[in-house]
């Protein structure tokens, strides 16, 4: 007797689709890279956030890179549409839930808008931004943070005695895979995407404002290396 065919395996479209439809986090979860090092974070966000289906009003393919494909989102709470990517594995295509879900539940929004005293790690768009003359001589650097949906930018500084200057520098003049050419044109744009932890603080006035703690990498993904 013969064995029974494999399933067969659902392509990129069908498999983003399925994600979004799936009616809560354990379905969802069978569409998901890296599922068993996420389930509990998905749980945990079900929980606090609701479990349903993922409503959308539409779905364009954006990019292909390295057999990664980049889709646009579109929510009626994000009509511009948010980057959901959508990765090859061995088992076939996988949604890169850890991205989706820190831009479809607006992280860094809820953070920047929130309570003195938070921290965060958050995948965002980096790049400079030049200080006033009168403020040249400064202690901090400053940063133009956005994640990739509109007015939500957020100016934050990094202390220019910080040990993770050195890292920032190795990356933007040619490390961490980035090219000097890549840089400069991410610059010129939205900025480089890389993934900051963030701390909200006070001054003496009461006056908030935003401290970079740490670059943890350049580019956005999941935490672990997909297979």
């Amino acid at each position: 007797m013969k064995p029974s065919p494999l399933p067969a395996k659902l392509n990129f479209d069908e498999t983003l689709r399925a994600f979004l439809d799936a009616p809560d986090w354990k379905a969802r979860s069978k569409y998901t890279l890296l599922a068993d090092g996420v389930l509990e974070l998905m749980e945990k966000r079900a929980t606090t956030s609701g479990d349903s289906p993922i409503a959308y009003t539409g779905i364009s393919l954006a990019t292909i890179a390295q057999g990664a494909h980049l889709y646009i989102v579109r929510t009626e709470a994000f009509p511009q549409g948010m980057p959901v990517g959508v990765l090859p594995t061995e088992d076939g295509p996988k949604v890169d839930w850890e991205t989706f879900i820190g831009f479809y539940e607006d992280d860094f929004l809820k953070f920047r808008d929130g309570p003195v005293g938070a921290s965060g790690i958050f995948m965002l768009h980096v790049k400079p931004s030049p200080p006033p003359d009168k403020d040249k001589a400064a202690l901090f650097l400053r940063f133009l943070l956005a994640p990739p949906m509109p007015n939500r930018e957020q100016l934050a500084f990094l202390p220019k005695d910080s040990p993770v200057l050195a890292k920032y520098r190795a990356w933007i003049e040619g490390g961490g895979g980035l090219d000097k050419k890549e840089v400069d044109a991410a610059f010129a744009g939205d900025g480089v995407p890389m993934v900051v932890a963030v701390e909200k603080k006070a001054n003496q006035a009461g006056t908030p404002y935003f401290i970079i703690t740490d670059f943890i990498k350049v580019r956005w993904g999941p935490a672990t290396k997909a297979p």
